[in-house]
């Protein structure tokens, strides 16, 4: 699972424009186009196999949403101090 969740995320970055340069400031492929449709199936697909590992590991959704609030304060916490 860990892996088909990094080719989904390979494939979500295909769909992105992270290689035109009006996107991001290291980019060299001007004529890359982002396909927006495409990206949100990924999206969805990436959920898909988030959604296994939670149940592999036994984690219901309250955990879930419980763990992502937590490691959310945390990383707003880091961003607050130059992390």
């Amino acid at each position: 699972m860990i892996l088909a969740l990094h080719e989904e995320a390979v494939e979500i970055m295909r769909e992105s424009s992270y290689k035109n340069p009006d996107y991001v400031p290291f980019g060299w492929k001007k004529e890359q186009k982002s396909n927006n449709e495409k990206f949100k199936e990924e999206i969805v697909d990436i959920l898909h196999f988030v959604v296994n590992l939670c149940l592999v590991s036994g984690m219901d959704s309250s955990e879930l949403h419980q763990r992502y609030l937590n490691k959310n304060k945390e990383n707003h916490l880091r961003q607050d101090n130059g992390y």
